[in-house]
């Protein structure tokens, strides 16, 4: 009925587009205050960037932050500033500063994304909603790395400094996740992504039996080809754990090429796994295509 509906130009009811009364409601249910008032602007002026000039701006100056935040995050990683010792710095700057002007650009980002978060969850009526969304949980992710290094520091001080060191930076690795999630909140795509996602999640569990599946197949042909003696293993597939890896990647179509089958057997297993991969990708992300494009 969808190929007649577009020979005869008639609209889909299905994607009509919402009205301000749909809309209303719709921002009602996620907490909006019903009642006229100050309340009701400021949650209009952190939540919807549409409602007014001042809120896109606030919208886009939050997208710089996190923008900035980012690139100031991949920046500290430079053999420049990670080793203040070392190297003459940048622009007549020297390592120590830099490093000590990133601290304190990371403190003016989290007090801001802080006070975000904090100014949302007191403008809501529906705490108990602001907590179950997902895209909230984002927020508390970019700045909890933050507070976990400050609490977890007089705790190490005393102790093991390269377990505070790990400890320091997983939550580090946490705090870019959480960023890049967050900047994908203000992306109308991202969010059109998400809810393609959401409703793929059928799709999605089918590949990943399919793709388990088939790397665990591919795993054991590759090693027993490989090891025609198993109680002496001299190819690169020690176990079918560790040829896992070269499946997954012959399977996903990457193939790196640091391992290599030797055997007949070995090579023939090897091209069923790139041949099994456009089988198994290919149906499940059309799937993903035509939902995304719906």
């Amino acid at each position: 009925w969808h190929i007649e509906l577009v020979f005869f130009k008639i609209q889909n009811p299905l994607y009509q587009i919402p009205t301000s009364a749909d809309i209303d409601l719709h921002q009602l249910s996620l907490g909006k205050p019903d009642a006229p008032g100050l309340r009701k602007d400021l949650w209009l002026l952190w939540e919807d960037p549409s409602s007014s000039r001042w809120a896109n701006a606030l919208n886009w100056f939050s997208i710089f932050v996190i923008v900035v935040g980012v690139s100031a995050f991949v920046l500290e990683t430079h053999p420049t500033v990670r080793n203040p010792d070392d190297g003459e710095g940048w622009f007549g700057f020297t390592p120590a500063t830099i490093r000590r002007g990133f601290y304190r650009f990371e403190i003016a980002c989290v007090c801001w994304f802080t006070f975000e978060l904090v100014f949302r969850f007191v403008l809501t009526c529906d705490k108990a909603l602001f907590m179950r969304r997902m895209i909230n949980w984002v927020d508390i992710i970019a700045i909890a790395p933050f507070y976990t290094g400050l609490l977890l520091a007089p705790v190490f001080q005393s102790g093991s400094k390269s377990l505070f060191m790990q400890a320091l930076r997983m939550a580090r690795v946490f705090r870019i996740i959480g960023l890049i999630f967050k900047l994908g909140k203000y992306s109308h795509g991202v969010r059109v992504l998400a809810q393609t996602f959401r409703t793929c999640l059928m799709e999605l569990s089918v590949l990943a039996v399919l793709l388990v599946m088939t790397v665990i197949m591919i795993s054991a042909g590759m090693y027993f080809c490989e090891n025609p003696d198993l109680e002496v293993v001299t190819s690169d597939f020690t176990s079918i754990s560790r040829s896992m890896y070269f499946s997954m990647i012959s399977v996903t179509t990457i193939g790196y090429g640091d391992m290599s089958p030797l055997t007949n057997c070995g090579e023939f297993v090897a091209c069923m796994a790139g041949l099994s991969g456009i089988f198994v990708l290919g149906l499940p992300i059309s799937i993903i295509g035509v939902k995304f494009q719906q």
